[in-house]
């Protein structure tokens, strides 16, 4: 597809964002195409002698000695970067991995564009490699604007329309790649640094030393912070949190808890707050007559060019409309906790190789329960070539992670995979925005975990551990549906027939939503999703767009159109991702 811009209504959704390349042959793609294609006036801010350009556009991030912040609220060695620490981190990649996760800063040289990425690779950038030029970007979007042909990548389409997120590098963009790690982006293509974290030798006691850790992160960023506030939920990962903040500083420190119709947590987040004195604040998640139809799928949209088209843009927008109405201090978040729960083991943790049938049942059983999309909406002969080609991703990406350790492999595809490319691309959408501190992604407290055995992770036992050395008082307050964290810490027997029974609860979930085709809605999703079907339903444009793919069922289409199937939340956030971009970037052949 050569020199389409964006519609108006395509511009409406346009997120911020910043940009630096670095032209070919003396061709440069330049401001003038950025502004024709985006209808934006992006802020140029560094061509380095005529070698390349960086521009920005709805936002103004911190510059520095040629150097440019792409995250605000970052941190390096328990404090806030100070003046001097970006160019610092640009000088050294290991100074950047260290500092807290999202974080990212670029500089474009006579060499090339320096990237710097906190070691989890948490906080998104973006790459391009064209022969006209070379690109990074915080948004995969503005580099397929500024190429001039532009195609799907089907391999990442069949994996996020069963997995609902992504894998490895690759975009629904073709070519279009997320960046590894810290790297320089030069004429002919990026070379990357190395991202991994050093070999942490076994602690003597990592609860009492993990608890010690959490304690110095959350005072050190109190101290710095003092007007921060705590996203307390009734799980156990932010209980920890609210754990190691000393019980001295708890009186009058905010928090607040996202509320979802039928669930528990704001009700216990409530009585924990009554308890220590904080100030808390209840926020519904969507509630009824708030949006009419064609809004919700604006904000829809909206929510889809945040997260790049690579996670649950719903989900994500019935967060957005939540946290509309609140401030802008600084967030402490419970977040990575569950790299350390061992939640993801099937069966006993002990020694096994890595198989075909597991990552099968992984994969069926897990992975694809919760977001696939429903197999009626594609052609059938692409329907069978997108499950084995998602399959087929999965086992690559496992075995990336361990060729023969099958405990190794999972433990690494939800830290390495899960963590950074879900809740990366969440996290990234917020980064010019919002200052977010997760205690539970800093680099030290990451490789600790990775000294666990499975056996210490598994069904919360290490971190139900860390809770009662941190506050046993907390600990004994009950978890929604589970038993208190002292008892799952204990390992007691009425403690292990509660946790397996919850554990058989969830099970057959599972195995409702793999017989039924359909799984638990993310919180505010189904509302928003009704909404959204209403609005499609009318809209000739969206329909006329999405038949204009061939992997897209006619019959269901027309059968979607007359209101004879309903589909399901997952379904509908994957139409919401092929729609939000366009046709400009949608092209298939």
């Amino acid at each position: 597809m050569k020199g389409d811009a964006m519609t108006p209504g395509e511009r409406d959704y346009l997120h911020r964002g910043v940009i630096s390349f670095l032209p070919k042959n003396g061709r440069r793609p330049g401001v003038d195409r950025l502004r024709d294609r985006m209808g934006v006036h992006p802020d140029g801010f560094g061509p380095v002698q005529g070698i390349s350009e960086s521009w920005s556009w709805n936002t103004s991030p911190t510059k520095e000695g040629g150097a440019v912040l792409l995250s605000v609220g970052a941190r390096q060695g328990g404090h806030d970067l100070a003046a001097g620490d970006v160019l610092s981190s640009m000088g050294d990649p290991m100074l950047a991995a260290h500092c807290s996760s999202p974080y990212a800063a670029m500089r474009p040289g006579r060499e090339g564009i320096s990237v710097v990425i906190d070691s989890l690779g948490f906080r998104q950038m973006y790459g391009l490699v064209t022969s006209d030029f070379s690109a990074v970007s915080t948004s995969a979007l503005a580099l397929s604007l500024l190429a001039d042909d532009v195609r799907m990548n089907h391999e990442a389409l069949a994996l996020q329309s069963h997995l609902g997120w992504q894998l490895g590098h690759q975009t629904l963009i073709q070519d279009v790649e997320v960046l590894p790690s810290s790297g320089l982006m030069t004429e002919t293509g990026y070379v990357p640094a190395d991202r991994s974290m050093s070999g942490t030798p076994r602690s003597k006691d990592p609860v009492r030393d993990a608890a010690e850790m959490l304690r110095t992160l959350l005072s050190g960023y109190l101290d710095e912070h003092p007007d921060a506030e705590l996203q307390l939920t009734g799980g156990l990962d932010s209980r920890i949190i609210l754990a190691a903040i000393p019980p001295s500083r708890r009186p009058g420190l905010r928090a607040m808890t996202l509320r979802a119709p039928d669930s528990e947590d704001a009700s216990i987040a409530a009585a924990i707050s009554g308890r220590y004195g904080l100030r808390h604040e209840v926020k519904d998640l969507i509630g009824p007559g708030v949006l009419d139809p064609a809004e919700a799928f604006r904000m829809c949209c909206a929510a889809a060019h945040r997260i790049e088209a690579s996670a649950d843009p719903i989900a994500r927008a019935a967060v957005d409309l939540a946290e509309g109405a609140l401030g802008d201090a600084p967030r402490i978040e419970g977040l990575g906790g569950e790299v350390a729960r061992g939640f993801y083991y099937l069966g006993s943790p002990r020694w096994s190789r890595i198989s075909d049938r597991r990552i099968r049942r992984l994969a069926q059983w897990r992975l694809f329960s919760n977001e696939a999309v429903s197999a009626e909406i594609f052609a059938p002969d692409f329907g069978r070539w997108a499950a084995d080609s998602a399959l087929r991703q999965v086992g690559s990406a496992l075995r990336s992670e361990s060729d023969s350790d099958w405990l190794e492999a999972v433990d690494g595809l939800y830290l390495h995979q899960r963590m950074r490319r879900w809740a990366g691309s969440l996290a990234s959408a917020t980064c010019f925005e919002r200052a977010k501190f997760n205690p539970m992604l800093d680099r030290a407290f990451l490789e600790l975990v990775g000294t666990l055995t499975p056996a210490e992770k598994q069904n919360a036992l290490f971190l139900a551990r860390v809770l009662v050395e941190l506050d046993p008082d907390l600990a004994n307050i009950p978890l929604d549906g589970r038993p208190t964290p002292a008892v799952i810490a204990s390992r007691s027997r009425s403690g292990r027939i509660v946790n397996t029974r919850g554990k058989l609860v969830k099970a057959a979930r599972k195995v409702r939503a793999r017989v039924s085709g359909s799984a638990p809605p993310p919180v505010g999703g189904e509302l928003l999703a009704t909404l959204v079907v209403g609005h499609l339903r009318s809209d000739r444009d969206a329909i006329e767009a999405l038949a204009a793919h061939d992997f897209i069922s006619a019959e269901w289409l027309s059968k979607f159109v007359d209101g004879e199937v309903a589909p399901s939340v997952a379904t509908c956030s994957f139409l919401v991702n092929l729609l939000a971009f366009g046709s400009r970037v949608w092209r298939t052949s």
